[in-house]
């Protein structure tokens, strides 16, 4: 028997994950692994100012993990000399938390 260019091939049979014989569209498919979701992470930057106060932002940072939001962070940062405090959000924070952590860490 001659086959054309455009002729289908014969199905293959296969087996699924048990064993069990089956045809190619019943064959189980490899699932495809869930991506892991990026995470917010508060960067609070003190530095100082061009008049010479300290000064304070707050910026959030989107990574998948500390060192990743510390490097995106460091790029991100206002001003070249900078302290930095990195933590991830939480529905624990209240307001202001990360701005008196900081105060607190800068009176020392």
């Amino acid at each position: 028997m001659v086959r054309s260019a455009r002729s289908k091939p014969a199905p293959v049979r296969g087996k699924d994950a048990v064993g069990r014989a089956c045809s190619p569209s019943k064959a189980s498919s490899p699932v495809p692994a869930s991506k892991p979701e990026p995470r917010i992470w508060n960067a609070c930057y003190v530095f100082a100012d061009a008049a010479g106060s300290a000064s304070m932002v707050v910026r959030q940072v989107r990574a998948l993990d500390a060192s990743r939001a510390r490097r995106i962070a460091v790029n991100a940062a206002p001003e070249g000399e900078f302290m930095l405090t990195l933590v991830p959000e939480s529905d624990e924070q209240f307001l202001g938390q990360v701005r008196l952590r900081a105060l607190a860490a800068r009176a020392d």
